[in-house]
Parts: C-alpha cells; structure tokens; sequence
C-alpha cells in the first residue's frame, strides 16, 4: 500500500489495482484490515480516480465513489464488496462520474428524493388526498366512503398500502390486480385500480412521484368490463315478492304478539320489515337501490295522506348517482305507483326524529341480496342464479318495452337525462299512465296471470 499525500496530518493510503484486489480477496476471506483507533471506519483508495473501499468497525466493507460537482465534493455507495468485484466497481464508478460531469445527474438530489419517496406511501399521504378532492367537491358522496375504505381498512389494499410509492412497479401493480380479481373479483380489481390510478395521478401532479416517470397503472382498467344483460324472470319476480311478503307477515305477527302480550318473541327486538320494503319499493320504482334505501319523507311530495290522490316522488339529483354539474338536471321527479303508497303508508316516523324511511345509512345491495337469498334458502327453495339488487332496475326498463311504453317516456321514469331540445312538454300524464300500466303487470306476475309471449324458436338449418 502507498502512501502517496498528506492532507491535515492524515495519511491518504493510495493502493494499485492488484492491492485493491488482494484486500477484496482479504476482505471476503474474513481476513479485515486493522483500522487503528478510527471508530467511523478508513477509507482505502485505489488508483481509479473516486473509488475507494469504506471498512467499518463492524465489518462492513463497501464501495465507494467520489465526485465533484460545482464545487461541491460527495460520495455515493455504489454496493457491499462482498457482491461487486474491483472491474464492475471501476465500470460503475465511471458511468456515474461521467453522469455528474455531463450535468445529468446530481447524486445529492436523487438522494433526497429517495428518502422523501420512501417516507412517501399510500397511508401516510391518503387524508392530503381526500383533503384535496373535497375542496374540489368532484367526487360523489359514495366514492368517497369507498375509497376511504380502500386506503384505510380494505384487507385487499395491505400489499399496496405501505409501499413507496416511486417503488410501485406495473408488474407488481399487475400481480396484486390478479390477486384481487381471483379473491373477490375483476369489478372490484377495476374499482382498486380506478382509485390507485387516481391516486397515484394526484400524487404525480403535486410532486410526490418524479414527472419522469409513468405511472404503474398507466393504460387504463386491467380487466375489460362486459355490460351486465340479466334481466330476472317472471318465476324470479314471484319468488323474490312472495319471499318479501312472508317476512312482512311474519314481523306483523311478532307485532300482534307483543301488542296482546307484552311479551316480545324470543330473538325479536321490535322489527320492522324494512329490507321487505325496499325490495318491493324497487319494483314499483325502478330506482336504485340508494335512492330508495336513503328515501326520505320530503321527497313524497305529497300521497301519505290517505285522502290525498297526488302520489310524486322526488329525489334531489345531489343524492342521485350525478356530477355536480348535472345535480339538477337529474332530479328523479315521477308518479309513484299505489302499491308503493300504501307499502309508504305503513312506515311510522322513527323515534329519533329522522326524516329517513329507513334510518340514514340506508341499506347496501349487498344486504338486501344475502337477506333474500338466506330466507328463500330456510324456505327450502333456490335462490335466483347470480342475480343482483340492481337487476330489478333493468328489469322494470325492459319490461316497460315489453308493455310498449315509449322509450323516451322509460328513461324519464329512471331518471336518465336526456336532450329534449324545444320540446319542454313534462310527459307527467304519460309517465303516470305507463307506471299504472306497469303496476297492473307486475300485480299479473306475482298472481301468476300474466299473458306468456311466445318466444321464436330459432332451429338450426341444415
């Protein structure tokens, strides 16, 4: 080893390429160099100008590259010596410096950023997020909870939650959308990477991931999304109705009971048959299943009177599935069909004084589907194959053509917005007809009256 300068009293120790390698070979053998007193390491230089090997006192032993930029002096790791031998140390070292030379990179920057990125993760910067979309006031009501959801509590989002996001690569993006897709499926890995994607833009925006570089979920939803076409059969309506009306009897019967008695059937607690009462409310409607489970009393705008013969209903397009821009050009004003104002008529105020028929958290489709789906299970029988709430919905529209309402008079009773132009005719007595004359066939169904039509059967020619 040559000592080839004095800086300050301290010696520079200067080693040739076949020094260098030998203490490599030293290093690895477990043979360390003796270091003295120097309680935070040497420094070994070779002849390659920059690089240098760190010994600490505890063994550590890394490569190391120095440079000069601007006037300002650093060094960066370049990785352990017991990975990187003295030819791959010497080609890194020289892609590096000729980086800070050219001006292409500033190791002290890149360095900041890393700590920043790694103290960067979806948990920690989520609250700035929502923060941020709030006062913007462009995400619904409902997105919002869901996506709170998903950045705090969702079980599926833990292999994303805590990662770096500069570390968040499309492969490993990809993989976790696989494994959602698998475990709860590929909706849902469509609603995950919805939110990541915009998640990870925001973050882009306000500097918390490199301009430079593309977003992992760059290219849009991961899995295609094939329009839903289940329409739910007449035997389907039946059973779905009868289902709804035993469990209404049998809460009027535990009523009776506790009215007579005072005595409460074991495991009643004073129910009332809501999920029996949105479900048939959806039937006469057609509304989402939202709409009616937050309904509230002021948007009957009048018929809960029993001497009043006027039966709307209105909901604001601020509680509707509507961009704030389109709030009120989507409020759902239409007849409301008899049957759903005497099921309206039944439901007394509730005792903390909230104007909701249902309590303000309203119910979730997927409540209403598995408490459908338990009953007719105890009742014995089989429930509808892979139906959803919202197929009651597509259900009433087709069914509307079926009774050869027009379709413009259709979309208005679900709320769609459409481009009426000069025409500014409301269509009220329309619409109140085509819901009496929907009102009469669903009756039909549920009887088991209603006129089959014949289907064409197609046969194959040969």
């Amino acid at each position: 080893m040559t000592s080839t300068s004095e800086n300050g009293g301290r010696v520079r120790a200067t080693m040739t390429p076949a020094e260098t390698s030998r203490l490599v070979k030293d290093i690895r053998a477990g043979k360390l160099p003796d270091l003295g007193d120097r309680k935070w390491g040497r420094f070994f230089y070779d002849m390659q100008t920059g690089l240098a090997i760190r010994m600490l006192p505890s063994g550590k032993a890394s490569w190391i590259v120095q440079w000069k930029r601007s006037g300002r002096q650093g060094r960066e790791t370049l990785g352990s010596v017991l990975v990187l031998d003295r030819l791959k140390a010497v080609e890194m070292a020289k892609i590096l410096i000729g980086k800070v030379e050219a001006d292409d990179f500033d190791p002290h920057r890149a360095k900041r950023e890393r700590m920043h990125a790694n103290r960067t993760t979806l948990r920690k910067v989520a609250p700035r997020y929502f923060a941020h979309r709030a006062r913007k006031g462009d995400l619904r009501p409902r997105t919002t909870r869901v996506w709170k959801w998903y950045a705090e509590k969702a079980e599926y989002f833990n292999p994303i939650r805590d990662v770096p996001l500069d570390e968040l690569s499309r492969k490993y993006v990809k993989e976790w959308c696989d494994k959602v897709a698998d475990d709860v499926g590929t909706a849902t890995a469509n609603s995950c990477h919805t939110f990541l994607s915009a998640f990870l833009g925001w973050a882009q925006e306000v500097g918390l991931i490199p301009d430079d570089k593309r977003l992992p979920t760059a290219g849009g939803r991961p899995f295609p999304e094939n329009e839903r076409k289940r329409v739910l059969t007449d035997d389907e309506i039946r059973l779905i109705w009868k289902t709804c009306e035993d469990a209404t009897a049998e809460i009027k019967r535990e009523q009776e009971e506790f009215a007579s008695t005072g005595r409460r059937p074991r495991g009643h607690q004073g129910r009332v048959p809501i999920f029996s009462y949105i479900i048939q409310l959806l039937f006469f409607t057609g509304c989402r299943a939202g709409e009616i489970g937050g309904l509230q009393r002021c948007e009957i705008v009048s018929g809960l009177d029993p001497s009043d013969n006027a039966n709307e209903l209105r909901i604001p397009g601020a509680r509707r599935k509507a961009r704030k821009k389109h709030e009120d050009e989507l409020t759902l004003h239409v007849p409301l069909a008899q049957g759903a104002i005497e099921i309206l008529r039944q439901i007394a105020r509730r005792s903390d004084g909230s104007d909701c028929f249902f309590g303000k958290r309203g119910r979730t489709t997927n409540e209403l589907r598995t408490w459908i789906d338990d009953r007719i299970t105890k009742a014995g029988e089989t429930p509808p194959k892979d139906w959803r709430v919202h197929d009651i919905r597509r259900t009433f529209r087709s069914r509307l053509s079926r009774l050869r309402v027009p379709k413009d008079i259709g979309e208005m009773l679900l709320g769609h917005l459409l481009k009426k132009g000069y025409d500014q005719h409301d269509y009220w007595s329309e619409m109140q007809e085509a819901i009496e004359k929907w009102e009469r066939h669903l009756h039909q169904i549920i009887d088991g009256t209603v006129e089959q039509v014949p289907r064409p059967q197609h046969r194959r020619v040969r």
